[in-house]
């Protein structure tokens, strides 16, 4: 499957609601798959499972995935600034 529509899938789902589907299918993502996204698609995977995480309250992992998110787009505008402020 084409790694954009991966990603596509998986933001369509709701990370509170359905969290593990979300994960299972961006574990789809195997490592050539991931490597072929553009930066802005490498942030938004792990920003959505670092909200998958945040909603099931398993705070230590999902501030692992926003941090790693911010490898990939550290702009000021990355939510995932605000995410890691809320959780600390």
């Amino acid at each position: 499957m084409c790694p954009a529509l991966i990603v596509a899938r998986a933001d369509k789902m709701s990370k509170r609601d359905q969290g593990d589907e979300v994960l299972q299918t961006l574990a789809q993502l195997d490592n050539s798959l991931f490597n072929s996204l553009n930066p802005m698609q490498k942030y938004y995977v792990w920003y959505m499972r670092g909200m998958v995480y945040k909603f099931k309250g398993d705070k230590p992992n999902a501030i692992k995935c926003f941090k790693t998110s911010l490898k990939y787009f550290d702009g000021p505008t990355a939510v995932s600034h605000m995410e890691l402020r809320e959780l600390k």
